[in-house]
């Protein structure tokens, strides 16, 4: 309420005797607890996410992680090896996936994981930026990645960037070897770069060429009945034209549940036990091939991975066979996925309410000393306080306007 005039007049401080200091039954008390209040029910809901992302976890058979930190050692990455932990030990790529198929077109028939089933579990190991990403480029690194595959005895999706690297005598000889070893070729566009900007003609002419460009060096693509056609995506981007382009010449489009960052992070050490801490049934994984930028770290990645994750009980398969057996996800799980981001974004906006209430708050004070006077009171001293946060709420945020 507004203080009588008589109260606001003299150079006081602009306070009746009776809101100079709030009795503990008084409306300034309990307008304090406010704050804390919403703070505290995010905390609740946060804790209440958690548990949800554990009982996503437990009907996905995801992996159990090997200690507390997920995975998180060695740190020679820093803070975003944290991030990168907390990304997969909680599976937030693959609890997103749900509502972002529900509620964002361009990515309405995205594959992101296989459904659970009653047989051992499976994950699939896909390679990005395959043979390389610019040419000229040193395709040693990429021909030992194979052999090194064909002693684990794990079979990979490749996305083919169709380049000159691709192209070239090299390039084609480690393709052709790669299908003779089992392994599946996917597109990955014709360079590495965003494609979401383009229009649905020029889209459409860039999947037809890469088409043109793989079949002069593979012959027919896919390379049996069994295999679809699969597009990844450069830099996960994806537009409703590149969906309905994708969607009419038969595409199944994938982006990864399990990976950490290897494309920003060196550090195999941290990438083995990440990637066998953060994945679940039907899970697929993520590493990007040799390159100048990171280093041929996969290969150093997957001798202790795959042993790792295979001692949990997952066995690894090909893409297609994956998705084909499994399907997608279960309505309960892309239920459970929305109740958990819902969770998550009502905790976010409560926590930032309680911070704004807070400030409100104490600019409400601040309003009511005669700072139109220059009074130094209690009232003026926090309006001033309140000014210098000023710079940080931005220009179109009055704070007095903001009070009123």
């Amino acid at each position: 309420p507004v203080a009588p005039p008589s109260t606001l007049g003299g150079g006081g401080t602009g306070r009746s005797s009776s809101e100079a200091v709030p009795s503990s039954g008084a409306p300034g008390h309990v307008m304090r607890r406010g704050p804390r209040s919403l703070l505290a029910l995010a905390a609740s809901l946060l804790f209440c996410t958690v548990l949800l992302l554990d009982l996503a976890a437990h009907v996905d058979r995801c992996s159990p992680p090997d200690d507390v930190l997920g995975g998180l050692w060695p740190h020679n990455g820093g803070t975003t090896e944290w991030a990168w932990t907390f990304l997969l030990r909680f599976h937030i790529f693959r609890n997103l996936a749900a509502p972002l198929t529900i509620f964002v077109p361009a990515y309405r028939t995205m594959q992101f994981a296989a459904g659970s089933g009653s047989r051992a579990p499976r994950v699939a190991l896909t390679v990005d930026d395959v043979v390389s990403r610019r040419w000229p480029a040193n395709l040693t690194r990429f021909e030992a990645l194979l052999s090194q595959l064909e002693e684990l005895r794990v079979p990979a999706m490749f996305f083919v960037i169709a380049n000159d690297a691709a192209l070239s005598e090299g390039g084609a000889r480690l393709l052709r070897r790669a299908r003779g070893a089992g392994h599946e070729i996917g597109n990955h566009g014709l360079a590495d770069g965003f494609m979401s900007d383009m229009t649905e003609e020029e889209f459409d002419a860039s999947v037809a060429e890469w088409e043109r460009r793989i079949a002069e060096v593979l012959g027919a693509w896919p390379g049996s009945s069994g295999e679809r056609k699969w597009f990844r995506p450069p830099k996960g981007s994806m537009s409703s034209d590149m969906e309905r382009v994708l969607q009419r010449r038969g595409y199944s489009v994938s982006l990864p549940d399990a990976w950490s960052g290897d494309s920003t992070v060196v550090d195999p050490d941290f990438h083995a036990r990440a990637l066998s801490n953060g994945v679940c049934d039907g899970s697929v994984l993520l590493m990007h091939a040799p390159d100048d930028a990171w280093g041929d770290q996969i290969s150093h990645v997957l001798p202790t991975a795959v042993p790792l994750i295979r001692s949990k009980g997952f066995v690894f398969t090909g893409m297609s066979e994956m998705f084909t057996s499994a399907g997608g996800l279960s309505m309960w799980r892309l239920a459970l996925g929305v109740l958990t981001l819902a969770s998550l974004a009502l905790a976010i906006g409560l926590c930032t309410s309680g911070v704004l209430v807070y400030v409100r708050r104490r600019c409400s004070r601040a309003i009511g000393g005669d700072h139109a006077t220059g009074d130094d009171g209690v009232g003026s001293r926090q309006w001033r306080r309140m000014e210098d946060l000023q710079p940080f709420l931005g220009e179109s945020l009055s704070v007095q306007a903001g009070c009123e």
